[in-house]
């Protein structure tokens, strides 16, 4: 698990150094407080460690095809801040993105508002909602 944490560390590090955030978003973003809403990219845990080298921009280009394959799926949400920060969902959290899935049309570029009680990298659920 350390070792897994420690990945995360870099990744932020060389996403932090590259300047990886989407335009509109300030560099500078604020840390995540201890409670939500939390607004960032709709991602799959699978995909944020696979992709890790594509930083914030994996949110961007993320598909909903991608998100809803059954290894992407059963890996769990998250959602990725514009500091890159990944914050995994509880149980709760991932029937509410699956649910948000099915109901929409949109194909990528999932930004999302997540509220909820937030504990060292997840967060505790109460609700998602999709930003136009």
């Amino acid at each position: 698990m350390s070792a897994m944490r420690n990945a995360w560390g870099k990744a932020v590090v060389l996403a932090a150094i590259l300047g990886l955030t989407p335009s509109g978003w300030p560099q500078d973003a604020p840390k995540i407080p201890s409670k939500g809403p939390v607004r960032g990219y709709l991602v799959d845990l699978l995909c944020t460690r696979q992709r890790a080298k594509e930083g914030v921009k994996l949110g961007e280009v993320h598909t909903k095809m991608c998100l809803q394959m059954p290894p992407c799926e059963s890996s769990g949400y998250a959602v990725m801040t514009p500091d890159y920060q990944i914050l995994r969902f509880d149980d709760k959290g991932n029937d509410k993105a699956k649910k948000l899935l099915e109901k929409t049309n949109q194909a990528s570029n999932f930004v999302v508002l997540v509220s909820g009680k937030i504990k060292d990298d997840e967060i505790e659920v109460s609700r998602i909602d999709l930003l136009k």
